[in-house]
């Protein structure tokens, strides 16, 4: 079953984030997350040959993606931070507890 959405059922974007970001959409995150999904779909077709040709691929590939994956779940799951101490000394705890 093919269902049809205009694009104003769900907002418009900013200008500087994708659908997905607009604070005052109108319908659920799930839409605009499934409507960006179609339209990365459609573009990476067109974009696939020139991240070839500007030797990206790889990178595109090996470290974006996997990203994305790591990324989305955090989204989902909210990002755990302790409020007592400031952003730069849970920077500098994380950083030297990889150290």
């Amino acid at each position: 079953m093919i269902v049809s959405m205009n694009v104003v059922d769900v907002g418009s974007g900013t200008g500087v984030g994708g659908l997905g970001m607009t604070p005052v959409a109108t319908s659920s995150g799930r839409v605009r997350a499934c409507l960006e999904a179609v339209l990365v779909g459609r573009v990476m077709p067109s974009l696939h040959p020139q991240l070839t040709d500007a030797g990206l691929l790889r990178s595109f590939v090996d470290v974006e993606m996997p990203s994305l994956i790591i990324l989305a779940k955090m989204e989902l799951n909210g990002f755990g931070a302790n409020l007592s101490f400031s952003l730069c000394d849970q920077f500098l705890c994380v950083k030297n507890s990889m150290a």
